[in-house]
């Protein structure tokens, strides 16, 4: 059906048609091992909001690809408030 339908777009689109679908791989399984990582690095308090650096690391390997990726984010949120009151307030 692949054959089928990218041969009629390309006639759509007035395009050669593709000429390798005998020489395609055939199907099979794949395997894949994804190994991810991400780590939080506070940066301290700005206006009452606790901001985070959040880097992070992916690396996989298998039959089908292999690839590593870096990335990251920043992250904030109001800055934490003790659950009891301070000590000398008479407030249990």
């Amino acid at each position: 059906m692949g054959e089928e339908v990218q041969n009629g777009f390309h006639q759509l689109i007035h395009d050669t048609t593709a000429k390798g679908w005998h020489q395609q791989l055939p199907n099979q399984p794949t395997v894949e091992l994804t190994a991810e990582r991400t780590w939080r690095l506070p940066l301290g308090q700005l206006g009452g909001l606790e901001t985070d650096a959040l880097p992070s690391l992916t690396g996989a390997a298998g039959t089908f690809r292999t690839y590593a990726q870096a990335g990251g984010s920043c992250g904030s949120d109001r800055a934490s408030t003790p659950i009891s009151a301070p000590r000398g307030s008479g407030r249990a």
